[in-house]
């Protein structure tokens, strides 16, 4: 997870308080602060994900076991943490595949309501390279239970590399770090100041066209970015002249 180590809750609360006119001691207790900055974390962070998951993918080698239909994501010996999302998973034929040899299959993403259809094996299907591995998959339940379910029930062992993101860390104290790019963490300061702002009673016009301002940034330039593009170079005195 990309963390913003530079502004803990402390930095972020003492900004938001700053753009409220109430640096300092405040009517707004430090634990109501706490509770302003998970919002606002949450809030920044799903937005980031919706345009570029990438940011925080991860991803983790799972042994699917032979005449399976489903595993629990979240249990012991598999991902064993809080998934927000599953960006894709890709079948190989070993746990530790050679590259070059062992060729991934993408697996397809099918809703729940159609697995059915696959399990009972009425969909014609290629199996690619010879391999024993699944052609879909789909997942039920939330975060913390989550089950992945794939088709045809694999014969023997299969092993899916699972491509994640997991959920923003919990903020526990004044000296947890906000959990968001850095050049995306002033959302979140923007996003407390114009919850503390409701709570008081009002809305600070100011604040709120700041908040959206910046998650405007984040659909502009949050997707993947390119570090270098390609430059043409000339090179002056590598041939004849005549």
């Amino acid at each position: 997870m990309s963390t913003s180590s530079y502004m803990t809750v402390a930095v972020a609360r003492a900004r938001a308080q700053a753009l409220i006119n109430e640096p300092g001691t405040t009517s707004i207790s430090t634990a109501q602060w706490l509770i302003f900055a998970n919002q606002a974390q949450g809030e920044v962070f799903r937005k980031i994900v919706h345009v570029n998951p990438d940011q925080w993918t991860a991803q983790t080698m799972v042994t699917f076991p032979a005449s399976t239909g489903s595993i629990s994501l979240t249990g012991a010996s598999y991902l064993n943490a809080d998934v927000y999302r599953i960006v894709g998973i890709e079948a190989y034929q070993s746990a530790t595949p050679t590259a070059g040899v062992d060729r991934p299959a993408r697996l397809k993403n099918v809703p729940f309501s159609e697995l059915h259809n696959w399990l009972q094996g009425g969909i014609n299907y290629a199996d690619p390279g010879g391999m024993t591995a699944p052609l879909v998959y789909s997942t039920t339940g939330h975060t913390t239970s989550l089950k992945l379910y794939v088709a045809p029930v694999p014969i023997a062992a299969s092993y899916l590399l699972v491509f994640t993101v997991g959920g923003p860390p919990a903020l526990t104290s004044d000296s947890s770090d906000i959990s968001v790019p850095v050049e995306y963490a002033d959302a979140v300061v923007f996003r407390m100041g114009e919850l503390a702002s409701i709570r008081q009673g009002g809305r600070n016009r100011a604040i709120s066209e700041a908040y959206q301002a910046a998650l405007a940034d984040i659909a502009q330039t949050a997707g993947p970015k390119v570090d270098d593009e390609p430059r043409q170079m000339h090179v002056y005195g590598d041939r004849d002249w005549y």
